[in-house]
């Protein structure tokens, strides 16, 4: 007989502040300037803002989660129940490549850190880096992992408070507004509105991103059943209110000047800054956001976690390590806009296996697969992501609507 594991689960507070620290990590990609000179400052507003309502419209289904009355891992539970080995490897599968954008987006936001810090972006920084990452989460405590976590939303809060207000006390806004006026005149308004359906896009990748991602899962599987809907719609609110920090703090640092030669501008903020005690707390949470959600991702891959997974670690392994090398020719815009995609044309699936009492067909995963194939191929001929994400989710649509009278039939029959 088992014994009965002594889970404490987190409340409110705890639970958003593992969410926050798995999330904030975000708002990098919207300071590329790939993406500002296209779309502005709106996009930056738009992509965090798509990320609260996401964690909001997520809180509807907590009431479908708590019914099932699970003692862990609720999608781990859901899981392990899908039918067929290739169905479930897939949804394994598609887990991981979850994770693989985040450590794409981090390599290329710890490349620019080193840059900016020692000079150069050395290979050898960002291997020794990774390395130290893994050797973090051998001797890590989950204790201590709560503790990283709540000492890091602290940070969060008190960077996003001080450098803010430092300078439009120091300098005013006015000032600051003239130096965007003068040098980046063009992120002051509303870009094209031939752009509006790429903003839609977001939303639609930034909803399907949190659904399929497993920190989230693994955050809401800690914390009490009571208490994720507050969780999700706390940690929504707080997304959208920080996104407009990190947007000031953009402004701050590009104010001065045109762009710097950088991937992620928001890390320029290290070259202009001129006061070392804000240099530092600007460097310190550039360090802890970096580190810490891969922190949460390496815990997380063990929702999905099955007897033969050691391959797959492997080639994650490797994908990483190629990232690595190549993380200068890796446009952050292009990794939301491809990875997007897959988790569009993926979240039927999850909605089905996640929320679903129906049974998956054996060959589902091949639907999907050709859902995803089908979508790339629709964004590189047409160059409309509107129209793949659309084509993706009707695809959906379509495998409910076959699998229910699938469904229906086999219990007719019976």
């Amino acid at each position: 007989m088992k014994a009965k594991r002594n889970v404490i689960y987190a409340g409110t507070a705890v639970g958003t502040i593992y969410l926050l620290a798995r999330w904030v990590t975000g708002n990098a990609l919207f300071s590329s300037e790939q993406s500002l000179v296209k779309f502005g400052i709106l996009f930056s507003i738009i992509l965090s803002s798509a990320y609260g309502v996401g964690f909001i419209i997520l809180s509807f289904f907590m009431k479908r989660v708590n019914r099932e009355n699970v003692t862990d891992n609720y999608f781990t539970y859901r899981f392990q129940r899908i039918n067929g080995a290739m169905n479930q490897r897939f949804v394994q599968l598609i887990g991981y490549f979850v994770q693989l954008e985040l450590w794409l987006v981090q390599t290329v936001v710890l490349s620019e850190f080193y840059k900016i810090v020692f000079g150069n972006s050395s290979v050898i920084w960002l291997t020794v880096s990774i390395v130290c990452m893994a050797f973090i989460y051998v001797v890590i405590l989950n204790k201590t992992t709560q503790t990283m976590a709540l000492l890091y939303t602290i940070l969060l809060f008190v960077t996003l408070t001080i450098i803010p207000i430092y300078y439009f006390i120091l300098n005013g806004s006015k000032e600051i507004y003239n130096g965007i006026r003068l040098f980046h005149p063009y992120l002051l308004y509303f870009k094209d509105s031939s752009y509006t359906p790429f903003y839609i896009a977001l939303f639609i990748i930034a909803v399907a991103h949190i659904f399929c991602d497993l920190p989230t899962w693994h955050a809401l599987s800690i914390t009490k059943k009571q208490k994720r809907s507050q969780v999700l719609w706390t940690t929504g609110a707080l997304k959208i209110l920080i996104g407009f920090s990190f947007t000031a703090i953009l402004l701050i640092a590009i104010y001065k000047g045109p762009f710097e030669n950088y991937e992620i501008l928001l890390l320029s903020y290290l070259y202009v800054e001129h006061s070392l005690p804000l240099s530092y707390l600007f460097a310190t949470f550039c360090v802890a956001s970096i580190f810490l959600p891969l922190t949460f991702s390496i815990r997380s891959l063990e929702t999905v976690k099955t007897s033969n997974t050691k391959m797959l670690n492997i080639l994650f392994a490797v994908t990483i390590f190629i990232g690595i090398l190549v993380n200068h020719s890796i446009r952050l815009l292009d990794l939301v806009i491809y990875f997007g995609i897959v988790y569009v044309a993926v979240f039927p699936l999850f909605l089905f296996f996640l929320f679903s009492r129906m049974s998956m067909p054996k060959f589902g995963y091949l639907y999907f697969l050709g859902s995803i194939i089908v979508g790339e191929m629709l964004y590189v001929l047409l160059s409309n992501i509107l129209i793949a994400l659309f084509t993706v989710l009707l695809l959906g649509l379509l495998f409910y609507y076959f699998t229910y009278r699938s469904n229906k039939k086999v219990i007719v029959d019976e």
